[in-house]
């Protein structure tokens, strides 16, 4: 297992580690001209404008990165020529796919992270230092998550199961495609069965929330409620202030497990590498 972390750590960890980097970095440069430059003079605005831009850019360059980085984990490794190497190693298929679930949600946490991070330092020395009253407002915030253990768990959760689920919609995708002697508008194709695949679990999730038991927010903290379709008839305040939905996540979790069992069987059984 660990020489397959190593191995899977390698492909994407420099651009992924320098683009996040960089946008932390940009962003406390972001900060330290907005406190110490200048406002009136063109010099500050056109350094700061730059500055901006860039930040933008190495954002969306982020994102992008991390998208390929994860078609690439499973495609290429999985689903062209470098396949056939990859399923005579003396591995199990199971302990592959697993690490690059687990490697590629690293690269999620890191991501996400680098965003969360470089906005808090353009919020707090940019506008924070400016307005007393949104500084105060993000304190209050910071404490209200230091003193929420529970909530953030929650939340982590349900963000860990949407982002599985992203990589089990995904790996099931590239599975359907291979599986056959598809050549042409494979990537249309892929889009259409992987915007098919999430639309049918969301609808199912929701449905299955109308009648559930949920954490939700009270007057007096957290408590379990069942809701029904009737609370959203009757105001929806149970409803509006879910925290955590146990029926929602069960659908998340079942079809997690679902799509990664299908397709593994398919590229067990039904694989034609290129």
């Amino acid at each position: 297992m660990k020489v397959l972390f190593k191995h899977e750590l390698k492909n994407h960890y420099i651009e992924i580690g320098i683009l996040s980097a960089a946008n932390i970095i940009l962003c406390t440069l972001i900060g330290l001209c907005s406190l110490f430059l200048d406002d009136s003079s063109w010099v500050s605005n056109i350094i700061v404008s730059t500055l901006m831009i860039a930040f933008v850019g190495v954002m969306i360059a982020l994102a992008v990165v991390l998208v390929v980085s994860v078609v690439k984990s499973f495609n290429t490794k999985l689903f062209t020529n470098e396949g056939y190497l990859t399923f005579v190693l003396p591995v199990s298929i199971d302990k592959m796919l697993i690490v690059k679930y687990l490697v590629n949600l690293l690269w999620v946490v890191i991501v996400s992270l680098s965003y969360i991070i470089g906005i808090l330092i353009i919020t707090l020395m940019v506008i924070g230092t400016e307005d007393a009253y949104t500084f105060e407002i993000f304190k209050g915030i910071g404490e209200a998550i230091l003193n929420s253990p529970i909530h953030i768990s929650l939340y982590i959760l349900q963000a860990l199961a949407v982002v599985l689920l992203c990589f089990s919609s995904l790996f099931l995708t590239l599975a359907i495609l291979n599986c056959g002697k598809i050549k042409k508008a494979k990537f249309i194709l892929g889009l259409l069965i992987y915007s098919a695949l999430n639309n049918v679990i969301n609808f199912v999730s929701t449905i299955a929330s109308y009648f559930s038991f949920a954490v939700v927010e009270t007057g007096s903290g957290l408590k379990v409620k069942f809701i029904s379709l009737f609370d959203i008839f009757d105001g929806g305040d149970y409803y509006v202030s879910q925290v955590f939905n146990f029926n929602s996540f069960i659908v998340s979790v079942i079809a997690i497990v679902g799509l990664y069992l299908f397709a593994r069987f398919i590229i067990k059984r039904k694989l034609e590498l290129e």
